[in-house]
């Protein structure tokens, strides 16, 4: 019985994996946070340079980042009196390899199947496109 938010089928580990996951697309779920994240893909940049570039007041943009930094999608380096901020490939690289996966697992049980649900002719094939 004991922990009432995990399934009977989930591990800790599972558990643990999942709110990790649930994280970074709570963190990636915000069309602001999203900006940032994409303005930070070519290179590390200051919050001054983060906040030219969204047009946001600076504490709006450090409340921002410091979600973004607290759910591991963010990494910082200090140079001088500059802090910058930089994007952490293994967080990003997790949610993606978690897509594929899932993807191609949501896929399996219905790619032998057309709109019915029924059976489909042996050559159809489900297509993933993930970009």
């Amino acid at each position: 019985m004991g922990n009432e938010s995990m399934t009977r089928f989930e591990t800790p580990d599972d558990s643990e994996r999942s709110q990790e996951l649930a994280d970074l697309f709570w963190a990636l779920g915000d069309p602001f946070r999203l900006s940032i994240v994409e303005f930070l893909r070519t290179a590390p940049r200051t919050v001054t340079e983060i906040t030219e570039h969204v047009h946001a007041p600076q504490p709006n943009v450090s409340r921002h980042l410091k979600a973004l930094r607290e759910r591991g999608v963010l990494a910082t380096s200090r140079e001088g009196k500059w802090v910058h901020y930089s994007l952490r490939p293994e967080a990003l690289s997790r949610m993606a390899r978690w897509v594929g996966q899932g993807g191609s697992e949501w896929r399996t049980p219905l790619a032998g199947r057309n709109a019915a649900g029924e059976q489909a002719p042996r050559d159809e094939k489900a297509i993933l496109f993930i970009d």
